[in-house]
Formats: C-alpha cells, sequence, structure tokens
C-alpha cells in the first residue's frame, strides 16, 4: 500500500508454483482490498510483510480454482474463500471481481462443474454443466447467493462486472 505521497505503508504477497495466475484487485468502502487470484495449477501461499499465514487456502480439492481472499486496510490477511471448477487462466479464460457500497463482493466466471467453499472451507453449493457464473460474497467471505448467467458457452472466453455503486452490477462477456 502506498499513501498519496508515495510512501509505503505495507505490502502482502500471493505465491503460487503455478506458471499460470491471473491477480485482480479492488478496494472496498473501508478501504479493505480484496484480490482474486486464479490458478491453474499450484497451492496458493499469502504472506504479509515477510511471514507465511496458515491455512489461508485449502489444498484438499487442487485446482484448477479461484481464490478471493481480502485484506484489511493495514494488510493483514482477514480470509479467503474458493471457487474449484473455473477455467484456468492460461486457457485464455478469466474472473472479474467487484464491490458494492455494502463491502460486498461480486464475481463473475466461466466454470465447469463449479464447487463454491465458504471462509471454513464448507461447501456452499455448486453449479453442475458449464457456463459463466456471477455470484456474490459478503464482507466477511460468505457466499450468499450464485448463479449461471449463460450456459454451455465454449465461444466465451472473458466475463467482466463492474458495480455502480447503487448496488447494481453490470456484466459483460466475450
Amino acid at each position: 500500500k502506498l499513501d498519496s505521497r508515495g510512501m509505503w505503508q505495507w505490502y502482502a504477497r500471493i505465491m503460487s508454483a503455478s506458471s499460470s495466475m491471473k491477480l485482480e484487485v479492488v478496494s472496498d468502502r473501508y478501504d479493505d482490498v480484496v484480490v482474486s487470484a486464479n490458478l491453474a495449477s499450484g497451492i496458493l501461499t499469502l504472506s504479509n510483510q515477510g511471514s507465511n499465514v496458515v491455512d489461508m487456502t485449502s489444498p484438499t480439492y487442487g485446482p484448477p480454482y479461484l481464490a478471493v481472499c481480502k485484506l484489511s486496510s493495514e494488510g493483514e490477511w482477514l480470509w479467503n474463500a474458493n471457487v474449484v471448477g473455473v477455467y484456468p487462466d492460461n486457457v485464455g479464460h478469466k474472473s472479474s471481481i467487484t464491490c458494492d457500497k455494502y463491502g460486498n463482493i461480486f464475481v463473475t466466471s466461466k466454470y465447469i462443474n463449479a464447487s463454491f467453499y465458504n471462509v471454513s472451507n464448507v461447501i456452499f453449493g455448486s453449479l453442475s454443466s458449464s457456463g459463466v457464473f456471477v455470484a456474490k460474497l459478503s464482507g466477511d467471505g460468505k457466499w450468499i447467493w450464485t448463479y449461471t448467467i449463460i450456459s454451455n458457452t465454449d465461444a466465451i472466453s472473458h466475463p467482466l462486472i463492474t458495480n455502480d455503486g447503487e448496488g447494481n452490477n453490470y456484466i459483460s462477456y466475450f
């Protein structure tokens, strides 16, 4: 984190042995930071200013998966929630995240038989078949809902999502 004068406040790292990892970073209304990491392979390691954080990701279900992680405005890892069954970024597919004014997080990605895991690695739900999903997480990392917005989408590779600040989300894909 850099302040408005360009002075370092803190740093955090996301590491993986994956040869392909796509990251996206957004901030919420509380100045917390939400990071999504789309991994084709490997286990995600989160660290803060050089020290590893334990039990933030679970290797039990394996890649490809999408990890949605949250840092406090002071740079401490708070939680992560995972989606298993997303298309890995190394085949040209991506995911997208945004936050609303209430601190909720919205995620979209292309999937094949996706399973959604809460912060305690308890499964929230799943979507069978394939398509593009949109999902909502609370500010404390709990899945609220998931929907398929389009099914069987071999030609679609880049879903994007943005929020207008009033609770409305706009999703595009190509």
